[in-house]
């Protein structure tokens, strides 16, 4: 038996030819209804599997070999609604089929149409069966009014019981006895007392919701204390006194029972003359819809937090754009103006601190990025427990002098593929707050390094574990016994300058989150106050093995550039700058503000470029169609693919192609001109830090 994607609707697909069974699968997984499909290739391990489960719908095959016909597995099924696949159709075999309860009966065709044709059928079924159950809850509603109306005739009935005994005891005995036996079957518990507190009828649903009732419900003798009748008890001596009580949510907690939640309503009974008598009271078990509603408000509070924390990446991902491409104008000017002779110290000084302001927006740029889930990850192999021993020292250092940092590291740990400097900043971080977190009392960090097998039904409490696929995932689990934290503090954690220091800055664990994100982890916090922290972060393990990572690095030497560059960008501030550069460096630029406009260009100065410089995102015409397509013209051009975001992505479009460079916005022009000089194959080219991100380039 073989399990495929959870969903709403759960589907039995007996079919022994796997080529179709297959099809079937990727084509309910296709539709926008959520399926939940169990397969079976024999009517065994159909038959097997509906011993202890269910199905919303069966879908046979008719033929299963060696003679079985799927039609046997009818009787099985019962009510559930049931097509009928055949390879073979014949009117007298869709009779039979038809006659034999089947709802529908699809006919295979090699040219798979008949898989559409399923699938309107599913919904026709669904569709009668959906209608059917709403027919159901509308009679159930009704019903219940019913049943409220009748209440409501019973309270006025109570009332007048006791003169009506009085008068016409032989005359009523049967319609008591009527009665009675219409409380008792009712789905609320109904308790009359007298006067004096004493039972005159409690209904089987009131007994089985409180227990065996007193004898005495309202004395100060009465129920005793911690049962489930001490709860309802002071109602209805208010009741008894004249009150009309209503308790909308009550929790009944005692020996008789489970705990559950009740609504109550208890009405006080008078004569004709206005004398109490006693009181009623209504006991309604509300437990269901208080579970239901306790789970719809965690379900929109995830989807709120969620939500809330996509707008934040959406919003935090488009700052960073744009401020990147700002950034490179800034950096860029600045760093002309100190070539530029003859300047004052003053004017050097400026000039210099401006480039310094601008690599640290940049750096924030990153973290912004980094939060947005768009941030780069160096495609590289590497060994957690390793990375974690190597950085010790400088935990240590980065922590209080009172707090220690412990290792239980797990052998044997499967590689990470990823970014190691992110993970690194994921360490710091954590093991910098869980320092802060014990304050000046000091205490253990304890690092904890594990491998688990992960699937979404086993990710509860996880964040991001929507897009969890299953496998086996590498841990990484930090711990504290500082100070902890509250509700209110962990709903806003991962937001973005959020902080409960009094000098916190920074984007913090919202880039944690974001890093986690892009190396398509999940992560789970358990904190409490005063008990302390535990995050746990799960990272996709790799089957490659660890390798060493060479980098280009040719021979440094005087170089000036020569030929003609194409320069495609559709921010003028950064084409401006650009050329500038360019052009100080001895290459002729020919600009394009979109990549329609570059193709066009590219084809009238095709023999004198020498390479092309492209932003990824742009109008009309994005940086990845536009290398495509000069792929086609000039297949060897030399191509520097750059970007405010961070497009590791693009690396699995490119993979295959050479020449191909990446380089980060806002860049130096140091680094620019040694990537230039890398695909020129120019003495002194090498990729700037680690951004050539792959083989190719990338």
């Amino acid at each position: 038996m073989a399990r495929v994607q959870a969903g709403q609707v759960r589907v039995l697909l007996v079919e022994d030819d796997e080529i179709d069974s297959a099809s079937v699968v990727r084509r309910l997984r296709r539709s926008a209804m959520k399926f939940d499909v169990e397969q079976a290739s024999t009517l065994e391990q159909a038959r097997e599997w509906l011993k202890g489960h269910r199905c919303d719908l069966a879908i046979i095959d008719h033929d299963l070999g060696d003679g079985i016909s799927g039609l046997e597995l009818l009787p099985d099924l019962g009510e559930v609604p049931v097509l009928m696949l055949t390879g073979r159709g014949s009117e007298m075999l869709a009779v039979d089929a038809l006659r034999k309860r089947v709802d529908d009966y699809i006919v295979k065709e090699t040219t798979g149409d008949h898989l559409d044709k399923l699938m309107a059928s599913i919904e026709r079924v669904l569709g009668r069966r959906w209608g059917a159950l709403r027919s159901y809850v509308q009679e159930l509603e009704r019903e219940i009014e019913r049943r409220e109306q009748a209440e409501s005739a019973l309270n006025h009935l109570n009332q007048d019981l006791e003169r009506l005994v009085e008068e016409k005891t032989r005359a009523l005995g049967g319609k008591n006895r009527l009665l009675e036996g219409t409380l008792d079957s009712m789905v609320e518990g109904l308790l009359a007392v007298d006067a004096g507190g004493r039972p005159i009828h409690c209904n089987a649903r009131a007994e089985a919701i409180l227990g065996q009732v007193p004898a005495n419900l309202t004395s100060a003798q009465g129920p005793i204390e911690g049962s489930s009748w001490h709860e309802v008890s002071a109602y209805l001596s208010r009741a008894v006194g004249g009150e009309l009580v209503e308790v909308s949510r009550l929790l009944i907690d005692g020996e008789a029972s489970p705990p559950r939640w009740v609504s109550i309503t208890a009405v006080p009974l008078k004569d004709d003359e206005g004398a109490r008598e006693g009181a009623v009271i209504v006991i309604r078990d509300i437990t269901a819809a208080v579970e239901a509603e306790e789970k719809q408000a965690q379900l929109e509070a995830q989807m709120l937090q969620s939500r809330k924390l996509e707008s934040l990446g959406l919003l935090a991902g488009g700052v960073a754009h744009d401020f990147n491409h700002l950034l490179a104008g800034i950096m860029s000017n600045a760093e002309c103006l100190l070539d530029e002779q003859p300047k004052s110290q003053m004017m050097l000084d400026c000039l210099a601190d401006i480039v310094t302001a601008s690599k640290r927006a940049a750096s924030l740029c990153h973290q912004l990025l980094a939060y947005a889930g768009r941030g780069r990850t160096v495609n590289e192999v590497f060994d957690l427990n390793l990375l974690i021993q190597e950085m010790l020292h400088l935990l240590q250092s980065a922590i209080s002098k009172d707090a220690s940092v412990q290792c239980v590291l797990a052998p044997d740990l499967p590689p990470l593929e990823g970014d190691a400097t992110q993970l690194r900043q994921v360490v710091m971080n954590l093991i910098a707050n869980a320092s802060d977190a014990l304050g000046p009392a000091g205490g253990a960090i304890t690092i904890t390094t594990d491998r688990v097998h992960l699937r979404p039904s086993s990710a509860e409490g996880y964040l991001l574990s929507e897009d969890l696929v299953e496998g086996s995932y590498n841990v990484l689990k930090i711990t504290d016994v500082g100070c902890g934290m509250g509700e209110e503090t962990r709903t806003l954690m991962f937001d973005p300058f959020y902080t409960t220091k009094t000098k916190g800055r920074g984007l913090g664990l919202s880039a944690v989150l974001g890093i986690v994100h892009s190396h398509r982890g999940t992560i789970k916090v358990d904190s409490e106050e005063g008990k302390g922290t535990t995050i746990e972060i799960c990272l996709p393990s790799s089957k490659r093995p660890l390798e060493s990572a060479e980098e280009i690095e040719l021979p440094e030497g005087p170089w000036r550039g020569r030929g003609s560059v194409l320069l495609v960008d559709d921010e003028v501030l950064v084409r401006t700058v650009a050329t500038r550069l360019l052009n100080k460096c001895g290459f002729h630029v020919v600009t394009a503000n979109d990549g329609q406009e570059a193709i066009e260009i590219f084809k009238i100065h095709r023999n004198h470029l020498r390479m092309a410089l492209i932003d990824i995102t742009m109008p009309k015409l994005d940086g990845v169609g536009v290398l495509n397509q000069l792929r086609a013209l000039n297949s060897a051009l030399p191509v520097i693919l750059s970007s405010g975001y961070n497009e590791h992505h693009v690396a699995h479009e490119l993979v295959e192609q050479s020449n191909v460079y990446f380089l980060q916005k806002p860049y130096e022009r140091s680094k620019l001109l040694t990537l230039i000089r890398l695909a020129l194959k120019e003495p002194g080219g090498k990729a700037p830090g680690r951004e050539r991100l792959s083989p190719t380039g990338l």
